[in-house]
């Protein structure tokens, strides 16, 4: 009787359909794992020839632009086109695994920004701090320096975003139809639009944004002082003026009482010194034009509100003037100028026959 294995042709069937099948799926899965690799590192989207240069034309165009910043009354800043279209953001690679919707020019807000800080930094002005000496009640003694008023600029991120949408508005005109307009597209071996062109040479649009400015309130530093003692002795109720030329300072009195002032006055140039002494007044005029020949030459000076305490000298009012803090070089001609509404107040006040005490 023959051996005949009748156990293996069964055995050898299953064993063959189900290494089949593994393999099937071992190469089912390796083909995900290398389809999926490639889709995701190797598979590198472009942009068509024609979307290339449709995209790059849409570029040049936004690039024809130039942007002018107005700040205040006086500045203006302009970026021409060449700095426009350094602020373009790169065009972004098409979507996977298809390309989608061609992408129009879009503007980086930082570089604008930056463009836009920079004019305002150029605007902007800190106050200056000024100095003046006080007695222990805060009169004033002495005024040192002026405070000076800053500049502050507004709305500069809303000026940021307005210049932002106004580059990326439509413009009117199709891109790439008109080659007087637009330079000539070019595009790479891969169909990439970043090939960067300049702008074309008709008269690029114009984009404009406006900051307004303001005035940055400036204070003054006190220090106090002790006050300087009476130049005169008065009666009771007696009005005379103090005119301090060392601390630069006029002030009514009625007996000892302060009444105006004290504030700051110039008086005279060092080659035409105020007079010193005790005068009375003995004329008011409310308006004249002052001639002669002083420190700088011939003068003529059409000044309101005197009071005349002794010849040519007096007080009045100093339009010219736009700050009172003296300087031996800036000095008037002898007379004690006052700000205009100052001198109004001391030539309402005064009468002829009041005293005068001009003093170191």
């Amino acid at each position: 009787m023959s051996y005949r294995p009748t156990h293996l042709p069964v055995q050898h069937g299953k064993n063959s359909t189900s290494a089949w099948g593994a393999m099937v799926a071992v190469l089912g899965a390796l083909m995900l794992v290398v389809g999926g690799s490639w889709y995701a590192f190797g598979y590198e989207p472009q942009w068509s020839k024609e979307a290339a240069a449709q995209i790059q034309n849409s570029r040049l165009e936004a690039c024809n632009q130039k942007v002018t910043l107005r700040i205040g009354a006086d500045a203006a800043f302009v970026a021409e086109p060449r700095l426009v279209c350094s602020w373009l953001k790169p065009v972004p690679a098409p979507a996977k695994p298809f390309p989608g919707e061609i992408p129009t020019p879009k503007f980086d807000s930082a570089k604008i920004s930056r463009w836009v800080q920079d004019g305002v930094k150029m605007v902007e002005k800190a106050p200056v701090t000024g100095n003046r000496e006080v007695d222990n009640t805060g009169a004033l003694v002495k005024l040192v320096s002026d405070p000076v008023p800053g500049v502050e600029v507004a709305d500069a991120e809303v000026a940021i975003a307005d210049i932002k949408r106004d580059l990326e508005a439509p413009q009117g005109a199709t891109a790439g139809t008109d080659s007087t307009v637009f330079a000539k597209s070019k595009t790479t071996a891969k169909g990439s639009p970043d090939a960067t062109v300049g702008p074309a040479s008709a008269d690029p649009r114009n984009v404009e944004a406006t900051l307004e400015t303001s005035p940055a309130n400036a204070t003054f530093k006190d220090t106090v002082v002790t006050a300087p003692a009476l130049s005169y002795q008065p009666q009771s109720t007696e009005k005379w003026v103090d005119v301090n030329l060392t601390n630069h300072t006029a002030t009514g009195y009625e007996g000892t009482k302060k009444v105006i002032g004290p504030v700051a006055m110039v008086d005279g140039h060092t080659l035409n010194p105020t007079v010193q002494g005790v005068f009375k007044v003995y004329a008011k005029v409310p308006h004249q034009v002052m001639r002669g020949v002083g420190w700088d030459g011939d003068y003529a000076e059409d000044v309101p509100w005197i009071a005349y305490f002794d010849g040519n000298y007096a007080l009045h009012g100093a339009p010219s003037r736009t700050s009172f803090v003296y300087d031996p070089n800036r000095g008037s001609h002898g007379c004690v100028n006052l700000p205009v509404d100052v001198a109004k107040t001391f030539y309402d006040w005064v009468e002829n026959g009041t005293t005068v005490v001009s003093h170191l």
